[in-house]
């Protein structure tokens, strides 16, 4: 196979001299950084980035092994991603069977590291890209491309550099959310590009009220009384979190926005990032006075590897902030020095987890740590840090400029507030709505997302991702809150609704979930590493028809040994779906 070309030797050594001297912390940013310039990490250049940083090269090739978007052997000159996860699969009049039936046809690519003879391109099957609404989802190195953009290609026998215009193209809007929309309310509508855009419709009113009105404590205090709970899948009250840190002696702190929405089915973040991301900036400088009030605190974006096409609208405005006074030291001329870096993952599911994101950033392989110590108590680097997602954090500019009531006006009295969820399949209007809490699922599948697909019938929905649960027609009039969901034992999880109609086999997306955890466990604890692989080997028996009498027994005691063993979230819930399944389909 030929090898990439290869850039100019000054090129690489242009990169590492940037990251000299700076230590492991920046292991990845420069592996990311090496491997844009050069295509791969040869032995020759792993040994150049170990003196660099002052790394071992065992833990440099750990840490190389352990996420999927790092190479340490050639590949072609473009890489081909094609999600073959859950809503994908789901996907109509295409989904990612048949798009990869045709990749194979037309290019001979078949199996995940196939290369064509001509070393152009490089397939690799990937999990949830989070482009569900899009489905089925493909990336061309780092942008996505439209599928009828490449199914087009595909009969065309173009080159393929012809997918670049396409793919970089599809890498620039921001899709529009729909329903009640409030968190979402810049995105299509405020250039995400201008500071001086979101200034002119609120942006940062909050930040300035806060530094010259407000105590650090009685923004925590707003936070508390709203009742904002974490919108990533916890549900975590926010205010008691920041209070924590706030309580917290120890200096610096730490303020970091979990931005790896890797859960299958998942794509709420992304929308808020590329349309709004000032107000991700405003929301964790509020963070940041709250925990600190004086002094220095610390910042970070983690986006997830498969979302470099968002990494440069953030640095834009994370920039633009710099230039403004609203990041940097004496931020607005008060005594908070508060700064955010942006890092970008490399393809690992578990770094969605806080504590294997931490590591992550620090430098070592994306495995979650044992608690206590919780994050606020020792977090990144070791500091107290307040970590939330995207969607918890665009919450907090207008309960600090408007009160607590402002999330109370929308919602349950148990559950205030909007949520964003990404519905999938086997729907009208695949698309990111926005919902108050308490809506029924009938309203976002009939109402909003328009219902089932001509001449077919909605079964069931897979509610929270991978990590969620199977819901009947029977609780599709389910409110979608907290307290209601908790009832039928389900979730909102992530936000994740993924549909499934009449024409589609349980089994095949029971398949694919099991696959996923298998796939995605960082192998850390035995009970997750070893309790996921005989999840899968059950699973698949069922669906080959071979299931034996005790595999229903043995299935209940891996989600128990699972659930009561694993170190996170991951472990502990990666048989709660396939329980679901087995008993609204049996099995």
């Amino acid at each position: 196979m030929p090898l990439p070309v290869l850039p100019t030797s000054e090129a690489v050594a242009s990169v590492l001299a940037t990251f000299q001297g700076k230590g492991r912390a920046y292991l990845l940013p420069c592996l990311l950084a090496v491997q844009r310039v050069h295509g791969w990490l040869s032995p020759d250049l792993v040994a150049r980035i170990g003196a660099a940083l002052a790394v071992p090269l065992a833990d440099i090739y750990g840490v190389i092994d352990f996420y999927t978007m790092l190479y340490s052997q050639p590949h072609g000159r473009h890489l081909l991603r094609v999600c073959d996860d859950v809503a994908c699969s789901l996907a109509r009049p295409a989904n990612s069977e048949s798009l990869r039936a045709a990749i194979a046809s037309h290019t001979g690519l078949r199996q995940r590291g196939d290369t064509t003879p001509d070393g152009a391109l490089t397939l690799e099957m990937m999990p949830c890209l989070g482009r569900c609404a899009d489905a089925p989802a493909v990336l061309l190195d780092e942008a996505p491309l439209p599928a009828d953009a490449l199914l087009s290609w595909l009969t065309s026998d173009r080159e393929p550099d012809a997918l670049l215009s396409a793919a970089t193209a599809a890498a620039a809007p921001a899709e529009p959310v729909l329903g009640d929309v409030v968190l979402a309310e810049h995105v299509g509508r405020v250039d995400p590009w201008s500071l001086a855009d979101y200034e002119q419709h609120g942006g940062f009113a909050a930040l300035r009220q806060a530094l010259g009105a407000m105590t650090p404590a009685a923004v925590v205090q707003a936070v508390e009384a709203s009742g904002l709970v974490g919108r990533g899948g916890a549900a975590f009250p926010t205010g008691v979190k920041w209070r924590s840190a706030a309580d917290e002696p120890a200096t610096p702190k730490m303020v970091v926005c979990n931005a790896d929405e890797s859960e299958t089915g998942t794509f709420k973040d992304r929308p808020l990032l590329q349309g709004d991301p000032f107000r991700l900036i405003e929301a964790m400088a509020l963070a940041a006075y709250a925990i600190q009030g004086q002094g220095e605190v610390g910042g970070y974006i983690y986006l997830r590897g498969e979302y470099g096409y968002v990494a440069p609208v953030l640095e834009n405005a994370l920039a633009r902030c710099r230039a403004a006074g609203y990041l940097g030291r004496h931020l607005l001329g008060s005594n908070l020095h508060f700064d955010i870096e942006l890092r970008l993952g490399a393809g690992a599911y578990i770094c969605g987890e806080e504590t294997a994101l931490f590591e992550s950033i620090e430098g070592k392989r994306g495995m979650p740590r044992v608690k206590p110590p919780f994050p606020v108590q020792a977090g990144l680097f070791g500091k107290p840090t307040v970590i939330n997602n995207v969607e918890t954090f665009f919450n907090i500019p207008p309960i600090v400029r408007h009160g607590p009531g402002w999330l109370r006006q929308y919602g349950t009295a148990q559950s205030p507030g909007t949520k964003l969820f990404g519905v999938s399949g086997c729907v009208q209007r695949p698309m990111l709505y926005e919902l108050p809490l308490g809506r029924s699922l009938r309203h976002l599948l009939f109402d909003q997302a328009g219902g089932p697909l001509p001449d077919r019938r909605i079964t069931s929905v897979l509610l929270g991702g991978a990590a969620g649960t199977f819901v009947g027609a029977a609780h599709f009039d389910v409110a979608l809150d907290w307290q209601s969901l908790r009832e039928i034992g389900a979730t909102l999880g992530s936000g994740a609704v993924m549909v499934l109609d009449d024409a589609v086999a349980p089994c095949e997306v029971v398949s694919r979930v099991a696959h996923f955890f298998a796939h995605e466990s960082c192998g850390k604890c035995y009970p997750c590493q070893m309790g996921t692989q005989r999840q899968v080997e059950i699973v698949e028996r069922w669906r080959a028809g071979q299931a034996r009498p005790q595999d229903r027994l043995d299935l209940d005691d891996l989600a128990g040994a699972m659930r009561d063993a694993s170190l996170c979230g991951l472990g502990q819930a990666a048989s709660g779906a396939i329980l679901s399944a087995v008993e609204l389909f049996g099995g």
